[in-house]
């Protein structure tokens, strides 16, 4: 459970705290018998998105999709230390290999900054409050936090979406993963709302990106996803 007493890198109002978006990325992974990882949220609940106004506006006409999706990407020493000089791109690349995905829900992914944070050793949930510390919040973007830190104590994690903040943290081993963008893509389903598919849910599971293991499999959104996404972006102005 993340805490709720975080303190952030830089003194805010309450209007521009209320308007920050927080997606930090870091791989959350929870062993599982007979199988390797699954992602989550931090607790069971559901997720509001009192912030989505913030972060998400319609396209100008013409655009790819209806909506945009603003994100500022931050990426942990050890991520810059591997990439070398390309790491913006590379950091770019991990957050805009999901955008086929999120076009399938009307939403274009747009990088509005990339920045550096300095993670400690630590399982994913403790890494929240850490990069909020020094990075802040962002007032009108999503915040996807790239750490390639490793962790060797359990729970591991392949990624982290916080239920109370908008903030969703992944661990990058391998930049150029097949399944690194539906790892993304689920975690941005959180931000929008979406919870994972639990044994009551009435649609089809095959494929769908939330389904516990759907960042490994995942390729699409199932219909009630869709029409849960639609009916979030309906009220943007």
């Amino acid at each position: 459970m993340e805490n709720a007493h975080a303190q952030v890198g830089r003194a805010m109002t309450p209007t521009t705290a209320a308007r920050a978006l927080i997606a930090v990325v870091a791989f959350s992974v929870v062993l599982v018998p007979g199988d390797r990882v699954i992602a989550h949220p931090d607790d069971g609940t559901d997720h509001d998105t009192p912030w989505i106004g913030d972060v998400v506006s319609r396209s100008a006409p013409g655009a790819a999709g209806a909506f945009e999706m603003r994100v500022v990407v931050a990426a942990d020493e050890e991520f810059v230390r591997s990439r070398g000089e390309g790491w913006e791109a590379d950091a770019r690349a991990v957050v805009m290999g999901a955008e086929d995905l999120m076009l399938q829900v009307d939403l274009v992914l747009f990088v509005t900054e990339t920045t550096r944070w300095e993670s400690p050793p630590g399982p994913l949930p403790e890494l929240v409050d850490d990069v909020v510390s020094q990075v802040g919040l962002p007032p009108e973007a999503i915040l996807v936090a790239l750490t390639s830190q490793s962790w060797a104590e359990a729970p591991f994690y392949d990624g982290w979406a916080a239920a109370s903040r908008p903030v969703i943290v992944i661990k990058v081993t391998d930049p150029h993963r097949e399944t690194l963008r539906s790892l993304v893509a689920h975690e941005l389903g959180h931000m929008l709302g979406l919870d994972e598919h639990g044994s009551d849910h009435p649609g089809d599971d095959d494929g769908c990106l939330m389904v516990a293991t759907g960042y490994r499999h995942g390729d699409r959104w199932c219909p009630e996803d869709k029409e849960a996404v639609a009916r979030v972006l309906a009220d943007i102005p």
